[in-house]
């Protein structure tokens, strides 16, 4: 799958600050990646407390970290 950065710019209907897509990391890792409108940075969060692990100001930015979270803990 092939994501780009406008797949984000679509705002969730229930909480209209946050991307309608999201990309869950691996599963065994809990995390996701989302764009946060009202910022414009997208940020890497824990899906289960919602917490922001980290924020970036370019897709490119937080894709490279995505890759590496996936490379590192899922070995």
């Amino acid at each position: 799958m092939m994501l780009t950065e406008n797949e984000f710019n679509k705002p969730a209907s229930r909480n209209t600050d946050y991307s309608l897509v999201e990309y869950d990391l691996a599963a065994r890792l809990g995390l996701s990646l989302r764009k946060n409108l009202k910022e414009n940075t997208f940020e890497i969060f824990d899906i289960k407390s919602g917490e922001v692990i980290k924020k970036f100001t370019t897709f490119s930015e937080a894709i490279k970290e995505c890759n590496l979270y996936e490379i590192n803990n899922c070995r």
